[in-house]
């Protein structure tokens, strides 16, 4: 608390009235992340076009915004592994409100691609859970040595190699129905 006094050019005491605890203080941080989160979602996936197009922009805008701004990906991996001490027994509903928020509409396309024929299902909820993996997974590599003036690049690449991964292709007769 001394350090984000600090930071934020307050004393100690200030900071202890508004945010008692460290949890209260990551909790309104979680918030507040999570209301961003939804207006850059809500906001990606209010471009136009099929699935398919809708889902290579939010993952696109995603990368961009977690490349640029390593400290959420961070922030957010923290909270998740440490929810049950900092949201003690409304860990559960946090992370479900989380999911509904922000996993349930990007799922959604990602059923609808698949329904469609433009995307590889495996076995029910496989492709879906190896997607979100590829996704943390780029972040994880790409913003770690990577000048954020090559963010544009770095996404699209990212983008290149998780998408032809999940895309039907005619050539494979296994994406054939």
């Amino acid at each position: 608390m001394k350090l984000v006094a600090a930071h934020a050019g307050l004393g100690k005491g200030t900071v202890y009235h508004y945010f008692p605890s460290k949890a209260d203080l990551l909790r309104e941080l979680f918030n507040t992340s999570l209301d961003k989160a939804r207006g850059r979602l809500n906001a990606l996936l209010g471009v136009g076009g099929g699935p398919l197009e809708q889902l290579r922009g939010f993952c696109r805008g995603q990368l961009l915004t977690l490349i640029r701004e390593p400290h959420l990906f961070r922030f957010f991996k923290r909270v998740f592994e440490e929810a049950e001490l900092i949201f003690g027994d409304q860990a559960q509903e946090v992370i479900g409100g989380y999911r509904d928020a922000i996993q349930a509409p990007v799922n959604r396309l990602f059923r609808e691609a698949a329904g469609q024929g433009e995307i590889v299902e495996m076995m029910e909820g496989d492709s879906l859970k190896l997607f979100w993996g590829a996704m943390i997974g780029a972040v994880t590599v790409y913003f770690e040595g990577h000048d954020v003036a090559d963010a544009e690049a770095v996404a699209d690449r990212a983008l290149d190699l998780l998408f032809d991964g999940i895309l039907v292709r005619p050539d494979r007769p296994e994406d054939q129905r």
